[in-house]
């Protein structure tokens, strides 16, 4: 099948966007439920169970279901599938990236809050009254 009537027959079969949230994360890995992947299969629930013990599937789990099941439809939907959890790690590792420039610039105003407010303390210091000292007569006494 040429590059763009696959494309075109992968639009047409299941949009990137319904398989993306078919993703959880469960115990740190990101799954796909067995029910969830029968529908986009096209299979009973009980056929992908009967071929694979887990009900939640890695992506490696994932990649694995197309030759088990062995149908064009199968191929296309895991080549989806495939897609959709590489554009997931795309966007987890900007979410990353995005994260630790936030955490830059926390500190960063952190530190510049410590700066100001040492600056505000000194100009207070500045402005305050001369404490009163005791007056000192010099001259002469009379006696």
């Amino acid at each position: 099948m040429p590059i763009q009537a696959e494309r075109d027959y992968m639009k047409e079969l299941i949009p990137q966007e319904v398989i993306e949230t078919k993703i959880y994360l469960i115990r740190g890995q990101k799954v796909m439920l067995s029910m969830d992947l029968a529908k986009l299969y096209g299979v009973p629930t009980m056929r992908l169970n009967e071929q694979a013990n887990p009900y939640a599937f890695t992506e490696q789990g994932v990649a694995m279901l197309s030759s088990v099941l062995n149908s064009e439809r199968a191929i296309h939907v895991n080549i989806a599938i495939m897609r959709a959890f590489v554009r997931l790690k795309a966007v987890l590792s900007t979410h990353k990236e995005l994260a630790h420039k936030l955490d830059e610039l926390e500190q960063k105003i952190e530190r510049h809050d410590a700066d100001i407010q040492s600056i505000f303390e000194a100009i207070r210091q500045l402005m305050a009254a001369p404490p009163d000292k005791a007056r000192v007569i010099t001259g002469f006494k009379r006696l």
